[in-house]
């Protein structure tokens, strides 16, 4: 509620389970970029499954209990 009220056009609960088929409805198949800021594991496999492919991901913020997910993906 607060972003709608704030002038979002589209506001995702990540935790319901019809989330990644909300976003990619609204983004037509993924979205193009994304950021990833809490550096939670959890939140980073919800962020990679709304990506289209070919999408940006920006990981500002990362835990090193995901660091050796993060490089896998990044290739680091």
């Amino acid at each position: 509620d607060f972003a709608l009220a704030q002038g979002a056009d589209y506001a995702f609960d990540p935790n319901a389970d019809d989330f990644v088929d909300n976003v990619k409805s609204v983004t037509n198949g993924g979205a193009h970029v994304a950021i990833e800021v809490t550096g939670s594991g959890q939140a980073l496999d919800r962020v990679l499954d709304v990506l289209s492919e070919g999408g940006k991901l920006d990981i500002t913020g990362i835990m090193h209990s995901i660091r050796k997910k993060a490089d896998k993906i990044i290739g680091g």
